[in-house]
């Protein structure tokens, strides 16, 4: 599945799996959220979080309606934090033979 990220517009930034794209709006899997965190000592960190707390994690529709910007091009690094956060498995960034 594709991993698209998208804003909506009350300013909540979301990442998910894209299943299927329909005229109105998407079905999507394991919708995260972008959230900053204080670490202490003046310095902030991003963390995804899941967008619906006490949902279910798959099949989710979110309408295009409430969608202001969208984008299939996610960062390859967002790509791979986001995967390891959904799936708790920690992916190698490099093979050493």
């Amino acid at each position: 599945m594709k991993v698209i990220n998208f804003k909506l517009v009350n300013g909540d930034e979301i990442i998910a799996r894209l299943r299927e794209n329909h005229a109105d709006h998407y079905v999507v899997d394991s919708p995260r959220a972008l959230q900053f965190q204080d670490r202490g000592n003046g310095q902030f960190g991003a963390q995804f979080v899941p967008a619906l707390v006490l949902g279910v994690d798959t099949g989710i529709k979110v309408y295009k309606n409430s969608i202001s910007l969208y984008t299939e091009n996610v960062g390859a690094e967002y790509e791979k934090h986001y995967l390891s956060s959904v799936s708790g498995i920690q992916l190698a960034t490099s093979l050493k033979g």
